[in-house]
């Protein structure tokens, strides 16, 4: 396992709410040290910060209507990255899921740079890295841009370092997004079924008897159970 001592804790500061309506309020921020010193390191500006704020900030109707023009603001990895800290800070209502609509429409090279630099480096903060990486990989599972066969490639290479049972558990829910996506498409062509043949068979190693964890092998369980009636459905 990679050591978790010694790293520099990326956070957001908030002041305290004070009521429900009550909106956070940014008062520092601490560079993300994710890597070591060999790795890339993501240059999180506070002008941009301060921009995906507002939206981050903005009350759910009108945070509804300008996800389009927000998600036009991701132009760099550094930009994945400032979005990424945002929504996994503590103090912001709803900043998953506010964070998830952007990265879905973000430009899909860009999100697979990120994942990979997220997969291949070695993190001095394991905890804020893998928080990352789960809101990451339910955010490309989700692009419909990106071909299914290698987004699924790119998916189960985050395995290849030791992972816990919250990057597991987002690996099976994104190769189970992928999967009933290509499932539903009425073209079946050669990369579609091979995409949703490694799904599959990555599901299956995960619901088999080697895998310990046992949240882990039952929600690949369900996961299977779940596309197998969709297979159904659709014969049917």
């Amino acid at each position: 396992m990679l050591a978790t001592q010694g790293y520099e804790t990326a956070m957001v500061s908030y002041m305290p709410f004070e009521d429900e309506t009550s909106e956070p309020v940014l008062t520092s921020i601490t560079k993300p040290s994710l890597f070591d010193s060999k790795s890339i390191i993501f240059d999180i500006k506070e002008g941009n910060l301060s921009r995906f704020r507002d939206h981050f900030r903005s009350v759910p109707k009108v945070r509804k209507m300008s996800i389009e023009r927000f998600s036009r603001y991701i132009a760099s990895k550094d930009d994945i990255a400032t979005v990424l800290l945002l929504g996994t800070a503590s103090g912001i209502p709803n900043a998953y899921h506010t964070a998830l609509d952007l990265l879905e429409k973000a430009p899909s090279d860009l999100l697979l740079d990120v994942l990979r630099a997220l997969s291949l480096s070695d993190y001095t903060n394991i905890p804020l890295a893998e928080r990352w990486l789960d809101l990451l990989l339910d955010a490309v599972s989700r692009n419909k841009s990106i071909e299914p066969f290698m987004l699924a490639e790119q998916v189960i290479r985050v395995l290849q370092k030791p992972s816990g049972r919250l990057i597991q558990l987002a690996v099976i829910n994104s190769l189970f997004t992928i999967s009933e996506r290509v499932i539903e498409c009425q073209e079946r062509t050669e990369k579609i079924a091979k995409a949703i043949l490694l799904c599959e068979k990555t599901l299956q190693w995960f619901a088999s008897g080697s895998q310990k964890d046992h949240v882990v092998r039952s929600t690949a369980l369900e996961a299977l159970e779940a596309l197998e009636e969709i297979h159904d459905s659709i014969e049917n």
